[in-house]
This record gives structure tokens, sequence and C-alpha cells, in this order.
């Protein structure tokens, strides 16, 4: 860009005023005033009567004031805000960190509301996987075959009738443990909408 430019040109001639005039507008053209005045008395130590650079002290110091001004007044502005909402609104302060902390909290729970939801479709997918590799291996209801199906950490030598009715037990209740979850997540969902609508309307409120 325009500044860095200028820098480079500065850096192979430091002597070179037109590139600290430049340097000065590209960084006028950012508002960084504070890096436009050093610039500026850079370019005097080497020329301290170039019209240009005195007029662009001029420039620079008199919108610094103006800016330094109107940061003095809004740092009033907000003292007075903030002493306002200490005293009077203590209250309404109150209620909207509640509330905040109330919007957070059910977020979380929404998160671990999904992330069962997903364990729960999961589960099931694996139980369907499980019961399509047992119909490959076997037919009919007993062929006399035992299978291993997993106990908690361990595996257990079951009959296969057993072991069907394990994978069917535990695919119903994932299928219900999922729907329960499904309509919890609809009322949390429900409830953050709320939670939203009256915290922006207490902070709109509070303005």
């Amino acid at each position: 860009n325009a500044a860095d430019d200028a820098k480079e040109c500065i850096k192979l001639n430091p002597a070179f005023i037109k590139g600290y005039y430049r340097l000065i507008q590209a960084l006028i053209e950012q508002k960084d005033w504070d890096g436009a005045l050093g610039t500026v008395r850079q370019g005097l130590q080497l020329d301290g009567e170039n019209s240009q650079l005195l007029k662009q002290l001029r420039i620079i110091t008199q919108q610094k004031k103006k800016m330094d001004a109107a940061a003095k007044q809004a740092a009033a502005m907000s003292d007075a805000r903030s002493a306002n909402l200490a005293g009077s609104n203590k209250e309404e302060s109150d209620e909207i960190r509640e509330l905040q902390e109330q919007y957070v909290a059910t977020n979380r729970e929404l998160q671990i509301v999904n992330s069962n939801i997903q364990k729960s479709q999961r589960e099931q997918k694996l139980a369907d996987i499980t019961l399509g590799e047992i119909n490959k291996m076997t037919s009919g209801d007993d062929d006399g075959r035992n299978l291993y199906r997993g106990v908690g950490k361990m595996f257990m030598l079951s009959s296969r009738p057993e072991v069907l009715d394990h994978l069917k037990k535990s695919t119903a209740d994932s299928k219900k443990d999922e729907s329960d979850l499904i309509q919890k997540r609809v009322y949390l969902q429900k409830r953050i909408n709320s939670q939203q609508q009256n915290l922006q309307e207490l902070i709109k409120a509070s303005r």
C-alpha cells in the first residue's frame, strides 16, 4: 500500500523529503494521526523550513486536538452512563446479567442434547450393521451357533436368539431415547429464542 511504499522510499534514501510527505499523506488517510505527527517531526529534522511539512504539522495538530476533545467527551458520556446504570438502573443491569447467564446455560444444555442425539443415532446404526452381519453368518431363528455380545467392557458368549433379542431391545431403547431427546431439543430451542428476545428487549430498554 501507499504507506509501505513511502516507508521503503525513506529506508532507501532517509534524506528524501518527498518520501516523508507521501508517508504523512498515507497515514492521514488511515487516520493514524500519531504516526503522521511523528513522521512530520522526522522530516522537519531534515528540513525545518519545508513549507509542505509545516502545513501538514498545523493540520495534524489541529486534528489531534479535535480527536482528543472528542475522546474526552465520549469518556465523560461513558462514565455518566456507567454511573447511571450503577445507580437508578442497577436492578435492570442485574436482570440482564441473570438472563444472560440463563441463556448461556440453556445453550450449553442444548449442546449436550445434540451430542446425545448423535450418540443414540450411532448406536442404532451400529446395531443395524451388527444385525446385518449376523444374518449373513446364520440362517433361521437358531442354527445352534453361539456368538459373543458386548457387556460393558467385556464380551459374553451367548446364543444367537439372546444376541438378537439384545440388539432389538438396544435399538428400541435408542430410538426411544432419540425421540425424547428430539422433543427436548425443540423445547430448548424455543426457550433460547424466548430468552434471546427478552434479552434484546431489556438491553434496548436500558439504553
